[in-house]
């Protein structure tokens, strides 16, 4: 073999090793990530980590990764149309399960048929989240529909919108929601005594913490992921 036929082998040898350096961390991260959502309650917890009845909810485990992974994603415009269609979907699904009022619900469609909205929407580690922002020029003020919701089961575990009055019962609300998302069947739910505008619920083993308020124009829900040692503080979580 001639010293010019031995270096080009030499040389695409070595393109297939770097390629391969490359490759193979990303195939075994993502095998290695499969086998966590399929076998998310059999391997060993350490102490201070998600229980194993956490492990075993897959929103509850979702979240909880999803907790230690970076942020990195950057919310960019979207196509208007179809935002509002994304967000009125969410929107409607939580009034049939409850979680969201008739009043709020009924706010949020008239705010998602108005024309020459901003729109945003951002996907990032197996979630995904939307805008719909409506300003009026002439007085000042704007309404928002809001919602973030796991891409793979389209369950909301964020949504906010804008409504001048609510009178429905929070605490009904968060039971609804509970269901909604699957997580009621966490046993160790404890609900704050909370107020005519607010409540929350949380569960240890599945470090979740729950709300739906109704505060300065907004009716807000969402769930989050928490180390939780005691009743948390605050009035919600990340969105």
């Amino acid at each position: 073999m001639s010293k010019r036929k031995a270096g080009r082998v030499g040389f695409v040898a070595a393109s297939l090793l770097c390629m391969l350096s490359l490759v193979l961390p990303y195939c075994y991260g993502k095998e290695i990530d499969r086998w966590l959502q399929d076998n998310g309650g059999n391997w060993y917890v350490q102490p201070g980590t998600l229980s194993a009845e956490g492990q075993q909810n897959p929103l509850a485990y979702a979240l909880y990764r999803n907790r230690f992974l970076a942020d990195t994603g950057i919310e960019t415009s979207s196509d208007a149309e179809q935002t509002g269609k994304q967000l009125l979907e969410k929107t409607e699904a939580l009034a049939e399960a409850g979680a969201l009022s008739q009043q709020a619900a009924k706010q949020a469609r008239s705010i998602l048929a108005e024309p020459g909205a901003q729109t945003s929407s951002k996907i990032e580690n197996g979630f995904v989240s939307a805008t719909y922002w409506v300003a009026d020029e002439e007085d000042g003020t704007s309404e928002v529909v809001r919602a973030s919701w796991q891409e793979k089961t389209g369950l909301v575990t964020f949504y906010s919108v804008s409504t001048d009055k609510e009178t429905a019962n929070p605490a009904e609300g968060v039971e609804a929601y509970k269901k909604y998302l699957g997580v009621d069947t966490l046993t160790d739910w404890t609900r704050s005594s909370g107020t005519e505008q607010s409540q929350y619920s949380w569960s240890q083993a599945g470090q979740l913490y729950l709300f739906c308020q109704w505060e300065n124009g907004r009716t807000t829900l969402g769930v989050s992921s928490r180390e939780l040692e005691a009743a948390p503080r605050g009035r919600h979580g990340k969105e």
